[in-house]
């Protein structure tokens, strides 16, 4: 655009434009177009470039010959604050309807060297190595997108979070949009504390684990109480089986008792 600048600057100044100011105008504004015009192809070209990139990159890693575990898309290997600051910029892409997801955290520097060698990527000092960088993509009907719309939705949200940046755009590479890496200068104009977030996270992590032992505790505690009442009432059930018993027997025991006085009194009428 300087180039274009100084272009123009010329045109303007030049005789034929000062003879006809008309026609420097038409020139300079022609100029300009073209310029912009320019400008986009180059800056689309690269993008198809990059996604074409991530695409090989993405499908290398799906035919096995890169390598790529779960250890790679684990967020809870990410470096603190960058860890909380991805997983909020998924959830609340998410919430936006914006299908993000993690496809690449942390790596080992036997990885790094394969995707260099495989032209995948460009430097051996990368940030994936101290878990301060993920790529992020997106899964429409069950396929991965790299749609250049939805990274600049996804943009407008990274820009709201602290620690987090979008290189592609906040440092001008010209590839690789999905990476996202960790900028500990980088403020929001909310003044989000990260490291608030982190402590909450953690003190809500320690409150879920009480509330675990608790129930598990009281969960014990009714098991325990079920058994104790089940045993009363089995004893209870075998003392009324036992008093009934001893009530019949006693019954039994009364009746002999009166047949027998009977008796006694038949003998003694038919003794006189």
């Amino acid at each position: 655009m300087f180039y274009a600048y100084k272009v123009s600057t010329r045109v303007i100044t030049s005789n034929k434009a000062r003879q006809n100011p008309l026609l420097g105008f038409i020139l300079v504004g022609g100029f300009l177009l073209y310029n912009t015009i320019v400008d986009f192809l180059h800056s689309r070209i690269h993008g198809l470039i990059a996604q074409l990139v991530e695409h090989r990159i993405c499908n290398a890693k799906v035919q096995g010959s890169i390598p790529c575990g779960a250890s790679m898309r684990d967020t809870n290997k990410l470096k603190s604050p960058f860890r909380e600051g991805i997983e909020l910029l998924i959830k609340l892409a998410n919430e936006q309807g914006i299908p993000a997801f993690v496809t690449d955290t942390t790596r080992t520097l036997a990885e790094q060297k394969e995707l260099v060698r495989k032209g995948y990527s460009k430097t051996l000092n990368s940030k994936h190595l101290t878990g301060e960088a993920a790529d992020i993509a997106f899964q429409i009907n069950g396929k991965l997108s790299y749609d250049a719309r939805l990274y600049d939705r996804l943009y407008i949200i990274s820009k709201t979070i602290p620690y987090v940046i979008w290189p592609y755009k906040d440092l001008g590479w010209n590839w690789d949009k999905p990476h996202h890496q960790y900028d500990k200068n980088k403020k929001t104009r909310y003044n989000t504390d990260m490291k608030e977030l982190v402590k909450c996270k953690e003190e809500t992590r320690k409150l879920n684990t009480e509330i675990g032992r608790v129930t598990k505790e009281r969960d014990n505690a009714r098991e325990a109480l079920g058994k104790e009442i089940a045993s009363h009432i089995e004893t209870l059930e075998k003392l009324q089986a036992e008093f009934k018993k001893r009530t019949d027997a006693e019954d039994k025991l009364r009746k002999c008792k009166s047949g027998s006085s009977i008796l006694d009194k038949i003998k003694a009428l038919l003794a006189k």
